[in-house]
């Protein structure tokens, strides 16, 4: 009754000009696409939002959004260069930074269908990839990591979340720093900017919770 009287006060109507049927799976596709939108693309960061494989978030969740002809370009021209510099599909993007191959890397299930979700592990694993763009959601993870030690017991955060922040802090951003890869201004505008507005893969309460579960299961 409450979603016929909505349809109705605001005058849904679907492609066809009828009133829109609106029901859990709709909203749920519909919550589905609002993640992929919010992670900028991320189809792994959101095939784990949704709790699907990235293939059947992919085929049977999203949808073309209003920016799809321009990031479709974007795609043609970037795949052109790739192709020309023989570096086709180097990396792929996660919600820690990227990765060199999501099927067959160190944690990865290597099926060949499902792709690496074990994210808690990326800073261990041989195939993760950070750039100067990737700062931002490697921050991101870091502060959510270090928020998880008032909410943990401390010899647990010590045994399984506290190699997390220091690897990060010594393996790859001190380094990068001293070998030229990152600008000490920018390491410390990105994280400032992590700090106080994460990507929104880490926002979430549950999230490392979350993550847990899903490496037991892969």
């Amino acid at each position: 009754m409450a979603i016929r009287k909505l349809v109705e006060r605001f005058d849904l109507k679907d492609s066809d000009g009828k009133p829109l049927l609106v029901n859990v799976s709709r909203l749920r596709k519909t919550f589905i696409n609002r993640v992929y939108e919010i992670l900028d693309g991320d189809l792994i960061g959101t095939a784990a939002a949704a709790g699907n494989t990235v293939h059947v978030t992919g085929v049977s969740y999203l949808r073309p959004g209003e920016s799809a002809a321009s990031n479709w370009r974007f795609l043609g021209l970037a795949l052109t260069q790739e192709l020309l510099t023989n570096t086709l599909g180097a990396t792929e993007r996660t919600p820690t930074g990227r990765c060199s191959d999501v099927h067959a890397g160190d944690f990865a299930p290597k099926n060949k269908t499902e792709v690496c979700m074990s994210f808690l592990n990326c800073v261990r694993c041989r195939n993760f990839v950070v750039t100067a763009d990737d700062l931002y959601r490697l921050f991101s993870f870091y502060w959510r990591i270090l928020s998880e030690r008032a909410r943990m017991d401390a010899r647990r955060w010590q045994k399984q979340l506290a190699h997390i922040a220091r690897l990060i802090e010594r393996d790859i951003v001190e380094s990068g720093v001293q070998r030229g890869i990152f600008k000490q201004a920018l390491v410390d505008r990105e994280r400032e900017r992590a700090r106080q507005d994460p990507h929104p893969f880490w926002r979430g309460e549950e999230v490392i919770a979350d993550l847990g579960s899903i490496a037991e299961r892969s």
